[in-house]
């Protein structure tokens, strides 16, 4: 079996069949509230027995810490605006 190969998320397949489509689309996580969207359909898809939820757990861990380091990354700059000196207008 390829690798590459996966369920969708959108097909329930039938009992002990694996149904194989083509790779998964690509999640816009470019945001904090791409990654809200994408938590949401995770549970959607949990909620319906799309994907079992061990693998749910897993991408929602992972989606917390890409939150966690957009988080941290607008803390960091945010702080690097507050320390940095404001340079002073001289009219001599």
């Amino acid at each position: 079996m390829p690798g590459n190969l996966t369920t969708d998320r959108r097909e329930k397949p039938a009992s002990g069949e694996l149904a194989l489509l083509r790779t998964p689309r690509k999640a816009n996580l470019s945001s904090v509230d791409h990654c809200r969207r994408e938590l949401g359909k995770l549970y959607n898809d949990a909620r319906a027995g799309l994907i079992e939820t061990a693998d749910v757990s897993r991408l929602a861990y992972v989606l917390k810490t890409i939150v966690d380091m957009f988080v941290a990354s607008d803390f960091e700059k945010r702080m690097e605006r507050l320390e940095k000196p404001k340079e002073r207008v001289c009219s001599d």
